[in-house]
């Protein structure tokens, strides 16, 4: 539940209601909502651990560096954390309006490592095992980090916490997800991002195959 989080009602007015589904934006969502790799978030889902074969925290760990190495992130692990990321920044501070010069970034809850969901269900799946593997510290968090992103992106486009803005020829969608009436997640992000992670994805996919056969 959250507590002491960003009211999201006064929040939102810069989500242009206008906006439609046009071929790009249909991409987005078949591949981050309907087939979402976050855990547990639809039926056709395609999360990590099952669809993409990433089982280890040692895979959970490069996946993180894939994905997010070099982008400007804040993690949060409850939601006073998220307001207070929030309210200090003043290109994430925003009502109505933008900031004048759009980049991408990332501030979003996650909660605690050792409570994911994903994370909880992986160490249940490998405790039949003899020897089931110890996973670090830094291992959960990559596994909760990675899976919560791809939750809040999900919810964000779902729930219609969007919109998108052109510059310099390349889309950048502006999401926000919200928990209890509180902000959970605020980002920016490329299309040209989302393509890219999809493509990463893909290929874990392809090499699972591979490995099967």
């Amino acid at each position: 539940m959250a507590v002491n989080g960003l009211k999201a009602d006064t929040y939102r007015g810069w989500i242009d209601k206008s906006i439609t589904i046009d071929k790009a934006l249909n991409t987005i969502y078949s591949n981050y909502v309907v087939g979402t790799p976050a855990f547990d978030c639809s039926t056709k889902g395609r999360d990590l651990y099952s669809f993409y074969g990433i089982k280890t925290g040692a895979d959970y760990r490069l996946l993180f560096s894939e994905l997010l190495g070099t982008h400007d992130i804040t993690f949060c692990e409850d939601y006073d954390s998220v307001k207070q990321a929030i309210v200090s920044d003043s290109k994430k501070n925003f009502t109505n309006t933008f900031p004048r010069d759009i980049e991408e970034w990332f501030c979003y809850y996650t909660g605690r490592p050792a409570g994911g969901k994903l994370y909880l269900t992986i160490a249940q799946d490998q405790s039949v095992n003899p020897n089931p593997p110890t996973w670090t510290a830094d291992e959960k968090r990559a596994t909760v980090n990675v899976d919560m992103l791809f939750r809040h992106i999900r919810n964000s486009f779902a729930h219609g916490g969007f919109t998108f803005i052109e510059k310099d020829e390349e889309r950048f969608y502006v999401l926000q997800d919200e928990s209890c009436g509180c902000i959970s997640a605020r980002m920016i992000v490329k299309q040209s991002t989302l393509e890219k992670w999809m493509g990463i994805l893909d290929q874990k996919r392809a090499q699972l195959i591979k490995n099967k056969s």
